[in-house]
């Protein structure tokens, strides 16, 4: 996947989810803010709380018109495995050939919802 800039479309992905149909991004996203967080995999205990924090913060993001979704490398029974134990709502894809290679610095609920509410502040404020 070639490297994005602020501006730029995002290039068409399916994410291939155990048990349901693939979703295309971004058209997945069409209509409210998206977040596609891309994991390492299972094994990474970084990957997993960022996974775990989204979930958690599921009451306070879909109502602010925020959609996630998630991608990594493990294939599509450790995915499923995943999914089921720590009971993801959003949609997680498996077999990714694309990752990322940072364990730290990961992107948080928190930062999301803030980052959308200064976007919206500032959108009503323009008009």
């Amino acid at each position: 996947m070639p490297l994005l800039h602020p501006g730029d479309t995002f290039p068409p992905l399916t994410l291939n989810i155990p048990g349901a149909q693939a979703i295309q991004v971004p058209g997945w996203f069409a209509g409210e803010f998206g977040v596609l967080l891309f994991n390492r995999g299972a094994w990474c205990p970084y990957c997993t709380a960022q996974l775990r924090a989204f979930q958690r913060a599921a009451d306070s993001l879909t109502p602010a018109g925020i959609r996630v979704a998630a991608l990594w490398v493990d294939d599509e029974k450790t995915t499923a495995e995943f999914t089921t134990k720590h009971g993801l709502t959003f949609p997680l894809g498996h077999s990714a050939d694309v990752y990322s290679s940072g364990a730290i610095g990961r992107l948080m609920p928190d930062d999301v919802i803030g980052l959308v509410r200064y976007l919206r502040e500032h959108a009503a404020a323009s008009s």
